[in-house]
């Protein structure tokens, strides 16, 4: 252990941009969880790794934490897709970006991906896909234009 400039106890610990917090997530997948366009695209800048995946309860990307937060604007979204480099990638259990996106009504982040050229049509095992998602949770108008 090491004492910093106060004198409090400190641990030296390597820490980098793709380093995890205790509960498994980057700061890119944080910012964009969060809705922080301009700390995504400062990290993004500087480095952070689109496609490195988060360890905490489900795996996911940067682009799938971005979908569940529904906070991130339209053109910080366009280029965390455009980083990560597939829209379609998925996450644990299948569900992509655009499924969750579709789930949460988050609309700017269903038309990012599909300008990004994520597939409306990718459905899981079970044969659901995002206009469903959308559907279930009574964003209908959403599921219309997925369909």
């Amino acid at each position: 252990r090491d004492r910093d400039v106060t004198g409090v106890q400190t641990c030296a610990l390597p820490i980098s941009i793709q380093s995890l917090s205790a509960d498994g997530w980057t700061a890119l997948h944080l910012a964009a969880f969060l809705g922080s366009d301009a700390a995504v695209q400062l990290l993004l800048a500087s480095g952070a790794d689109p496609l490195q995946w988060a360890r905490s309860m489900d795996p996911n990307l940067a682009i799938h934490a971005a979908a569940a937060g529904r906070r991130i604007g339209a053109r910080a979204y366009a280029g965390l897709i455009a980083a990560t480099g597939d829209a379609d990638v998925p996450q644990k259990g299948g569900y992509t970006a655009l499924m969750i996106a579709a789930g949460n009504g988050f609309t700017v982040g269903v038309d990012a991906l599909l300008s990004a050229g994520a597939d409306k049509s990718r459905k899981l095992a079970d044969g659901r896909d995002a206009a469903h998602f959308a559907r279930e949770r009574g964003h209908v108008d959403l599921a219309n234009r997925l369909t």
